[in-house]
């Protein structure tokens, strides 16, 4: 199971621009979470919805890295 953090920093490296925006990572103390997650579930919705539609290459067709298991498709086990 990912957490929201792993999936926020998995964007971060598809869409680098958006790595000023990632908050420090929460605390097990904290109770609430910062503000600026929501930008990524937004970035994440929109990411799904485009792979759906074809419109938007897969992260194994577009050679990038694998973040189901942080290496190259071309290099997972089949």
């Amino acid at each position: 199971m990912r957490t929201r953090s792993r999936i926020a920093e998995c964007l971060i490296k598809r869409y680098p621009e958006l790595g000023d925006t990632l908050p420090p990572p929460r605390k097990w103390y904290e109770s609430g979470e910062d503000e600026r997650m929501s930008i990524f579930d937004a970035v994440s919705l929109v990411n799904a919805f485009l792979r759906g539609r074809n419109l938007r290459p897969s992260i194994e067709q577009d050679g990038r890295e694998d973040s189901d298991h942080g290496r190259p498709a071309r290099e997972r086990p089949v």
